[in-house]
């Protein structure tokens, strides 16, 4: 609540309201009232903002009060009203108080539209004549559109990218320094700014029994997803040490193949003695593994080498946020407890028990 402005209204749509919210049309009930406001509003704010919502029944009518928050839940943008037709106009005009005549459009609607003030005798006729040009129920109804029209197809500017809550990964100011407490100016500002980190660390992470679980939680993740990228690394090691073997055989099985069949094996064994002792050697690895070097497949060992590469970066990254967030959701914790005086009781707990135990 310390970055948006409270904006209080009254519902505009008067047909509705007195259609809904008369105890005559409700059948007295006043639940039903409530629940008729409630839905107005969530169409009206199209569920995006907060708001709070009171059914009057200590009048003759009941009637709603709407205070809602300026700024959306979703976007963080300001309210805007200025979206209106002509309807609204209308009954804009109707729950200032004044008595409306010849709204309508039609061959039996009246030419010109009325307005009738409180405690006024007569009807004012909005007409060109009164008004000047433009002023015809027609050109009013046309001016609004146009302008509402004018307001969807108006070009957004770029703006740039507003990092969300930045003060939430703050850390509250200590105002008990010396500093803060021989500088009234100084404390005031750390005061804000404290104000600020800790609206904005609750509106981020929710409840402090909301935070305490989303660290257990992201502790967890983070912790399991280490446990099976510790596994995952010893079954990569052994893979990658058969993988190696067993490209070395296939590259140098040739030789062997050759010295087999070379009428002098031993002028071919020295032209091609490395090539032959690391097939040899290729060989024995592969069987001390439990590889049948028969159907050897160096390329589907390789997949299943990559997949698992994959799969680690996958479990690293999963890691990697798990434990920022807990990091993160452990800082603004400690913001709302330092803030409401939580964590200092608890710090001054613990200062007494070691005192305590210093002393016996």
């Amino acid at each position: 609540m310390a970055y948006t402005r409270i904006h209080a209204v009254k519902a505009t749509v008067q047909k509705a309201l007195k259609y809904i919210c008369n105890p005559e049309k409700t059948d007295g009930k006043i639940d039903t009232a409530h629940q008729v406001g409630i839905e107005l509003v969530d169409k009206l704010l199209e569920n995006k903002y907060s708001y709070v919502i009171a059914t009057h029944v200590d009048k003759e009518h009941c009637h709603n009060h709407i205070i809602f928050c300026a700024v959306d839940n979703v976007e963080h943008k300001k309210y805007n009203d200025c979206k209106r037709t002509y309807e609204d106009f209308i009954s804009r005009m109707q729950t200032k108080g004044y008595v409306v005549k010849g709204e309508t459009f039609g061959d039996k609607a009246l030419k010109y539209l009325s307005f009738s003030a409180s405690g006024q005798t007569r009807f004012a006729r909005v007409s060109e004549k009164n008004f000047g040009v433009g002023y015809t129920k027609e050109s009013i109804r046309e001016r609004i559109e146009k302008r509402v029209k004018a307001q969807g197809n108006f070009p957004v500017k770029k703006k740039f990218p507003f990092p969300k809550r930045p003060d939430a990964k703050l850390t509250l100011i200590d105002t008990d320094k010396e500093k803060f407490q021989e500088n009234g100016a100084l404390k005031h500002w750390a005061d804000i700014q404290n104000l600020k980190i800790a609206a904005a660390s609750y509106a981020e992470g929710g409840s402090v029994e909301k935070l305490e679980r989303k660290i257990a939680e992201k502790n967890a993740t983070a912790k399991t997803a280490r446990s099976e990228i510790v596994d995952l690394e010893h079954e990569m090691k052994a893979k990658a040490e058969i993988l190696k073997y067993a490209k070395q055989y296939v590259a140098n099985r040739k030789y062997q193949q050759g010295y087999e069949k070379a009428k002098d094996q031993d002028a071919y064994f020295r032209s091609h003695e490395t090539q032959i002792i690391l097939f040899g050697g290729a060989e024995n690895m592969l069987k001390r593994y439990g590889i049948k070097t028969t159907s050897l497949d160096v390329e589907k060992m390789q997949t299943e080498y990559d997949a698992m590469a994959v799969q680690k970066a996958k479990l690293k990254k999963t890691y990697q946020v798990a434990e920022k967030e807990a990091v993160e959701a452990d800082k603004q914790l400690k913001n709302i407890r330092q803030y409401l005086g939580i964590e200092k009781d608890k710090q001054e707990e613990i200062k007494q028990h070691k005192k305590q135990d210093m002393s016996l």
